[in-house]
């Protein structure tokens, strides 16, 4: 007996979601309720600071065409009640580390605070 109803379930299941696959249409957020806008407002001021300098890594300045933004982050700091916001980049092509051979620095996250880099994480890999 089992059988009988397990079956159609799962083939209503499977009818019920590839509908919205196939469409692209499909998405587990409420457009209603309220979400954290302006990365896109975080990434310009971001590559502004880009351009005047602010990013550096191993006492080298990055620029803008060195680098490909991949996500603006942002952490809620519970002890201090603080938003940080970090943009993490990777390299179009890995820098070397002074003094370390074979030690390449992949990517970049920074800290944004009023439009300006005010700290900055190098990710090293080793060849």
């Amino acid at each position: 007996m089992r059988k009988t109803y397990f079956i159609p379930l799962i083939l209503a299941i499977s009818f019920f979601t590839s509908g919205y696959a196939a469409k692209g249409t499909y998405c587990p957020l409420d457009p209603n309720r309220p979400h954290i806008a302006g990365a896109q407002s975080i990434l310009n001021a971001y590559l502004e600071a880009v351009d005047r300098g602010e990013l550096r890594t191993f006492d080298r300045n990055l620029e803008r065409s060195e680098i490909i933004p991949v996500q603006v982050q942002y952490n809620y700091q519970i002890a201090s009640e603080t938003m940080e916001i970090r943009v993490y980049s990777d390299l179009k092509e890995p820098v070397p580390v002074p003094g370390q051979p074979g030690a390449l620095v992949q990517s970049v996250n920074s800290i944004i605070e009023d439009g300006k880099i005010v700290e900055t994480e190098s990710h090293v890999w080793m060849k």
